[in-house]
């Protein structure tokens, strides 16, 4: 879970050197990936690759269309009779090509391919899903494992010798397949705390391992809970620990209650408070995870009011769309609902300081210029790990026996020889033709490669959710360093 982060949009330099880049008597067009975006008498264009924009008065803009049809510099300015429109257009030209958003005709746009070449199809191990349980002391009706989970499924509890071997092999393969930075180990159900004994063998083993190992030392643990098996002394044990924690909270009661159920049918939302509140009172670093639903989209303002002002959200929180499931369509109307209050609840946490991770994970490329290749850790960057031990791609996967690759026992591993993890490392926007044409293809990551395999039959098809939720944010975040940025639009 994070804390508050304040990203500061950059306007990065812009060569000013008229025709000392311009080539004048050649022919130019737009770019492939120059995506335009209009506002009233403003024009954005943006390179979806570079994630690069220039914003134009629309009068400049309608001038330089003719580009379109391969027309060179030189006559495009021939056809301006005012010196001034001249040297607009001239100027304009130049900070377009410096930009990538217009090329010569005959020059080659291969930063698709470099960015395929150098990134895709290759694994690397940054994570762990460690499935302690696949029990959970809930039914949730919009749950998307119920989606993947077969009719004669056997629930399972890991013993601490599988857990042991997990975490063995984690350290293992994400030192020799990972980077440098913080690795992550993801405690999961089910419900884990469930499974609470293995749950406090697993931290303590860590901690263990941390005394002598470079690639545990930088471990983080995480747990995403319920919140209803929550006791003080588990708050205790997780502060002391350092643990993370990921609570599921819908917004009102009402909201919680009506989906968010215990076996026997009755609501959590009390049971699910209580445990929150034992972790706040316990400084357990402990992030929201909110799931929109038709119940907390009905009256949003409400929903975020009492979040902020009734449930007191202090470190984090994730508004998620929800998976296709049996008990709530994922429809068009709700995918549009959805993705406009991601973006009105960003607007609001971001004065409160609060960090909202979903509108963060699109962001954060866009202000670094980093392009998410994934937005699912699934993508050839963790292990999943099943209550019996056996390793896979994907933690959704796992209760169906699906995209396994080895078991806990394999510790000569290596994902960069395993045909699973080097194809779902592959699914990544920069690696679906359907995609290569999107303006958000930079900042998307893909969505979920088993949504949409649920939905279309295939890891390759789109996460449709995503293209909503992508597309709204991108047009967002290009008017809002418009309006944060006062920048200075080429006349």
């Amino acid at each position: 879970m994070k804390k508050g982060r304040v990203l500061q949009y950059r306007i990065l330099p812009i060569f000013l050197g008229g025709d000392k880049m311009l080539k004048i008597d050649i022919p130019y067009r737009f770019s492939r990936y120059c995506k335009v975006f209009q506002r009233e008498n403003i024009v954005a264009l943006y390179h979806s690759l570079k994630m690069r924009v220039i914003y134009l008065e629309k009068s400049i803009f309608s001038k330089l269309e003719t580009l379109n049809v391969g027309i060179t510099p030189t006559m495009l300015l021939k056809t301006l009779k005012r010196e001034t429109s001249q040297k607009s257009v001239k100027e304009a030209l130049a900070v377009l090509e410096e930009a990538g958003l217009i090329a010569p005709v005959l020059e080659k746009e291969d930063l698709l391919e470099k960015i395929q070449e150098h990134f895709l199809g290759k694994p690397r191990i940054e994570m762990m899903y460690l499935l302690i349980t696949d029990q959970c002391n809930l039914r949730c009706s919009y749950c998307y494992l119920n989606t993947y989970t077969p009719i004669d499924f056997k629930f399972r509890k890991m013993n601490f010798s599988t857990a042991r071997k997990a975490v063995d092999l984690f350290v293992d393969v994400a030192g020799k397949y990972g980077s440098d930075d913080v690795k992550v180990i993801t405690l999961y159900g089910g419900e884990p705390l469930s499974n609470w004994p293995v749950f406090k063998d697993v931290v303590e083993y860590v901690n263990f391992l941390r005394t002598s190992n470079g690639v545990a030392k930088r471990i983080k643990l995480i747990t995403i809970t319920n919140g209803t098996l929550i006791t003080p002394e588990i708050a205790s044990f997780l502060k002391k620990n350092n643990v993370s924690m990921g609570i599921s909270i819908d917004g009102t009661p009402s909201a919680v209650n009506a989906h968010r159920k215990f076996v026997n049918g009755k609501g959590s939302f009390r049971e699910i408070i209580r445990g929150y509140r034992y972790l706040v009172n316990a400084g357990v670093e402990t992030g929201i995870s909110c799931t929109l639903i038709p119940e907390n989209l009905e009256n949003f303002p409400e929903t975020l009011r009492y979040l902020l002002d009734e449930i007191k959200i202090k470190d984090s929180v994730s508004f998620n769309l929800l998976h296709h499931n049996s008990a709530i369509l994922v429809t068009t109307d709700y995918l549009l609902k959805a993705s406009r209050a991601i973006i009105d609840a960003f607007e609001l946490f971001r004065k409160r300081g609060i960090y909202e991770e979903r509108m963060m994970r699109k962001l954060t490329p866009f202000v670094e210029k980093r392009a998410t290749l994934y937005d699912c850790g699934g993508c050839g960057q963790q292990l999943a790990v099943s209550p019996d031990g056996k390793v896979g791609t994907c933690h959704d996967c796992l209760r169906a026996d699906k995209y396994i690759a080895t078991t806990v026992d394999d510790r000569n591993f290596n994902p960069l020889e395993n045909k699973i993890f080097v194809e779902w490392s592959k699914r990544s926007p920069f690696g679906m033709p359907q995609c290569y044409d999107c303006p958000a293809i930079a900042i998307c990551g893909g969505g979920c490669p088993v949504d949409a395999e649920f939905q279309y039959g295939s890891i390759w098809s789109v996460d449709t959710r995503f293209c909503f939720h992508s597309k709204s944010a991108l047009e967002w975040i290009i008017w809002d360093q418009y309006s944060q940025m006062g920048q200075k639009l080429l006349q």
